[in-house]
């Protein structure tokens, strides 16, 4: 029995049935006053401090969503968040609030074990294949080599459970003959995307990769980072894991589970940004590292380290990617209450390769930035040899960071700092700062609900405009009963890729759990999903029947024609190569043909 068929049994547990018994709009306004605005109510964060309203409810699916701090879920995870409690404890919690009798033929416990065992089960087969992989590396004298060339001795290899993927179709084979061993099957690695079906047969993305088993902060073994170690190897340097309920690439930190308690211990910790560096940090003796994987930080990675720790030292890598990634970060740090501190490396450095050349790293500690300070003084190198314009443009996108804080000591300092900087009296800065503040508050309240303070990808329009695109998702997620095949194929090709993500992952979820809430889907999605999902849901509804709908999506291949013209003539462009010039030409012309064929041309 595969994993997925033993967690989607289908009888109704005590979540579904208290979540069919409570408007979650009665829960939530026991929180925090709500305000109705047209199809979903609004009001000021019950999770975290804030001055405008980004905390958002929309009935009619269930759910809240808050555009400052990234929470959501249904009514069931708003108790968990605003209870401090499991979600079973939060259920229990609601059905006695409310009143709600719970049928004894409801055994919460039943279900609440079968989802332990499911989740048992997929963290089993993640060590499973971790010791698969520790075996392999043992016998792979090139991927040895690779990692003794970047200085991790045999204690760290042990200590991460370092490993190998091999390649070729012998060793998945291999790797099926090892976990049927603990009763596993094929299926169940394909369900969890370690392996994949191909043409050819089955293969893996990992495959002649090292491999870092990926831990939950409990130690649970829960996903794997395959890196690349072959100067020939053109694929991409770092493959993860693929999103499931238990792997989450956004509130996951490689190494937390081995950390946390030194970060306790010295109410610290350093964030770097990749695996090598975070075991190079700690075989340096800075056990309390740990690192994002292979993402930029986001605002639930800063929660998780609030957790433990007050201050937090970032090292990245000492290039303009590594200077992108603070930036982004100076964003996000207004929503937490730790101190940030920025350690600047050398130019093309990363800690790993500077620990390795044995190197003086606590002077580096000593020479920490606060990264506010940080932030200044990038600005500063930026104002430097401006025209007028270029200046004006830099302290207001000073001012615009300094607005942020709430704290007015605070923000006088950093204005003292910044005028400083930039050969400016504090008075100047002051009154623009000001002016900044007055126009904000005089802003329609929609215009200023709080982007979310971290990703630069969040998909948030406050000027709520109805594109294509967000019509046929809105009517999709409405009346799934408008997708037929042939609409699934033309909307996974057409799509923008932020759309058909979720649009596949829904598609998946109506198939295991044809009756299941939307509540419960939407739980399922990373915070950047459930943020673009809240803010379509709150646009007025468009198309409401099949006819509607099929316009809509005819529109969308018209558009996207459009769109593939460019892309082939600039193809075409580029390239000299007569068959290639042939292929691009005879895919276009028998696309063409297709849309003309069905009247859209």
């Amino acid at each position: 029995m595969s994993i997925v068929h033993t967690y989607n049994q289908s009888h109704m547990n005590i979540f579904s049935y208290v979540k069919s018994r409570i408007a979650i709009i009665d829960v939530v306004n026991e929180y925090t006053t709500l305000k109705k605005n047209g199809a979903y109510w609004k009001g000021h964060c019950p999770f975290h401090s804030e001055r405008t309203a980004s905390f958002t409810v929309t009935p009619h699916k269930e759910i809240f969503y808050c555009f400052g701090c990234h929470e959501g879920g249904d009514v069931v995870a708003f108790i968990t968040r605003a209870e401090h409690c499991s979600a079973l404890e939060a259920a229990r919690h609601i059905a006695e609030k409310y009143n709600i009798d719970v049928p004894a033929g409801i055994d919460t416990l039943q279900q609440t074990e079968q989802q332990i065992e499911y989740k048992k089960r997929y963290y089993a087969l993640c060590a499973l294949v971790a010791q698969y992989c520790a075996i392999q590396l043992q016998t792979h004298q090139e991927s040895q080599d690779y990692i003794a060339s970047r200085a991790i001795t045999p204690t760290m290899q042990k200590q991460f459970g370092l490993g190998h993927f091999p390649a070729g179709p012998a060793a998945i084979q291999q790797l099926l003959h090892y976990i049927k061993k603990k009763h596993f099957l094929a299926q169940d690695l394909l369900d969890t995307h370690i392996i994949l079906q191909g043409k050819n047969g089955l293969y893996s993305h990992f495959e002649d990769r090292i491999i870092f088993p990926i831990h939950n902060h409990l130690g649970n073994a829960c996903g794997f980072g395959g890196r690349t170690f072959h100067s020939h190897d053109s694929r991409a340097k770092y493959y993860n894991s693929h999103d499931h309920t238990f792997f989450n690439k956004g509130s996951l930190l490689f190494g937390l589970d081995q950390a946390k308690k030194h970060m306790q211990a010295k109410n610290s910790a350093y964030l770097v940004e990749g695996y090598i560096d975070c075991i190079a940090m700690v075989q340096a003796g800075y056990a309390n590292t740990v690192a994002t994987l292979g993402t930029a930080c986001s605002a639930e990675h800063l929660q998780i380290l609030s957790r433990y720790v007050q201050s937090l030292y970032v090292v990245y890598d000492g290039d303009n990617a590594g200077d992108k990634a603070i930036i982004r970060l100076s964003e996000l740090c207004w929503a937490t209450d730790m101190e940030l501190f920025i350690i600047t490396l050398p130019d093309q450095e990363d800690p790993a390769s500077y620990l390795g050349k044995q190197l003086n790293f606590s002077s580096l500690i000593d020479q920490a930035k606060d990264i506010f300070a940080w932030y200044i003084d990038h600005m500063k190198d930026r104002f430097a040899h401006k025209h007028v314009s270029e200046r004006m443009a830099v302290i207001r996108e000073l001012l615009l960071m300094i607005q942020k804080i709430y704290n007015p000591i605070k923000r006088d300092l950093l204005l003292q700092q910044a005028a400083n900087a930039c050969s400016l009296s504090v008075a100047t800065l002051k009154l623009e700062l000001e002016n900044l503040l007055r126009h904000r508050q005089k802003a329609p309240e929609d215009a200023r609900l709080n982007k979310p303070p971290v990703r630069e990808n969040t998909y948030i329009s406050s000027e709520k405009k109805l594109t294509l695109e967000n019509q046929i998702f809105y009517a999709i997620i409405n009346n799934n009963e408008f997708i037929s095949e042939e609409h699934e194929k033309i909307l996974m090709g057409t799509l923008p890729i932020e759309f058909s993500s979720i649009f596949q992952k829904f598609q998946g979820f109506r198939m295991a759990t044809p009756h299941g809430e939307f509540s419960t889907f939407f739980s399922t999605l990373i915070p950047d999903e459930q943020a673009l999902v809240s803010n379509i849901l709150m646009e007025a509804p468009v198309a409401n029947n099949v006819l509607t709908f099929s316009k809509l999506l005819d529109q969308l291949r018209k558009k996207q024609w459009k769109i593939m013209v460019n892309d082939v003539k600039l193809k075409l462009a580029q390239t000299q190569d007569d068959e290639e010039t042939k292929k691009i030409i005879a895919h276009f012309q028998s696309l063409k043909q297709k849309l003309l064929e069905e009247g859209l041309l």
